[in-house]
Parts: C-alpha cells; sequence; structure tokens
C-alpha cells in the first residue's frame, strides 16, 4: 500500500498597514509637473488659415442672396409677345375710335339727342313710319357693324404671326413696361365700347 505524502500548507504572512503608514518616508527632490510659460521668451504664435465659408453654403439662417440674379442689363420681350402686345394695342384702338367715327358720320347732332330719349331696347313698339322707328333700325344696324369691328381670333392669329416676323427682321425691341402698358391700353379701350350700348 502507498504512503500518502503529507503537504504543509504555509499560512500567508500578516500584513499591518497601520505599521507601515506610521514609517518616515525620505522624499526627494523631483520635478515640477506644470511648468509656468517663459514671460522673456513667449512661445511663438500660431497661424491659423482662415475658414473659408462658400457664397452657395446654406446655413440655418437661410441661403445667401445672389446678387447676380438682378442683372442690370435692360430686358426685352421675345419676338411672339411683342408682336401679341402690339395686335392687342391696335384692335382696342379700332374698337374704341372706329364706333365714334361712324356714329358721328350716321347720326347728326339732333338724331343723337332723339336716340338718348327712345327706347333702343325693344321693349317699346313705335309705328314702322314713325321717325323714331327709322331711327331705331339705322341705329340697331350702327350696333351690328360696331360688334364686327374687333379682329377674330382667325384674325389676330395671322396678324400675330406678320408681326412676329416683323419684329424677328428689324430686330424691334420691347420692354416688359412698354408690354404693359399697351395691355392697359387694349382692355381699357374695348371698356369705352360698351358706352355705344348705353343711349
Amino acid at each position: 500500500m502507498a504512503k500518502i505524502k503529507k503537504i504543509e500548507v504555509q499560512q500567508p504572512e500578516t500584513i499591518d498597514i497601520a505599521n507601515i503608514l506610521s514609517q518616515e518616508v525620505e522624499v526627494g527632490s523631483t520635478q515640477p509637473v506644470f511648468d509656468f510659460p517663459d514671460t522673456e521668451n513667449p512661445d511663438p504664435e500660431f497661424d491659423f488659415p482662415d475658414k473659408v465659408i462658400d457664397e452657395n453654403e446654406v446655413t440655418e439662417k437661410g441661403t445667401p442672396i445672389d446678387d447676380t440674379e438682378y442683372s442690370q442689363e435692360t430686358l426685352y420681350l421675345n419676338p411672339r409677345d411683342t408682336a401679341e402686345s402690339i395686335v392687342g394695342c391696335l384692335d382696342g384702338l379700332q374698337s374704341f375710335g372706329i364706333p365714334m367715327l361712324l356714329k358721328s358720320k350716321l347720326f347728326t347732332a339732333k338724331e343723337s339727342e332723339i336716340l338718348d330719349s327712345i327706347d333702343t331696347t325693344g321693349a317699346t313698339l313705335y309705328h314702322e313710319n314713325s321717325p323714331e322707328k327709322k331711327l331705331l333700325n339705322r341705329y340697331l344696324k350702327y350696333l351690328t357693324v360696331v360688334d364686327k369691328i374687333p379682329f377674330t381670333s382667325d384674325e389676330t392669329r395671322r396678324l400675330v404671326d406678320g408681326t412676329t416676323r416683323y419684329v424677328k427682321v428689324t430686330n424691334m425691341k420691347m420692354t416688359p413696361l412698354t408690354g404693359l402698358l399697351l395691355a392697359f391700353g387694349d382692355v381699357t379701350a374695348k371698356r369705352f365700347t360698351l358706352f355705344n350700348s348705353i343711349d
């Protein structure tokens, strides 16, 4: 039968912390942790490059305004818009002027006064041979002619096409303001033709 070898277990040495802390410790000279700056020989300044700001950069405050979009160069309408402005203005002028000239030639001053007093709506029946009836018939024919004075859509298209070609060949220039004024003149002149039906 084999013999069992007895192993002796050594007890750990007990350390007295209070005894260690009570012992005096010699402290040697050490270098300072922080060095104060030398005022006689200051450190050289560092040059940092300036930040380059992109003009097109979008910031939280919004997008920078591009001044180049406000050109100082005079702008002009294209040939088609120029032609439409011219034709529209001419249509307005003729729709206003021709009825006035036609009325002054067809009716005398006395007949115009009679027209102001008679009923031109057709609600009143006048004797067939009466002066009022004859004058009323002439006036109704006059209104029929006046209604045909403005350009038709086909006439307007043909005039605009022809004027567009003329504008291109002659290099005619028209500013947007001029086009706006012509459009106002066209619309306003046609409004005056409404007075022809008020007699």
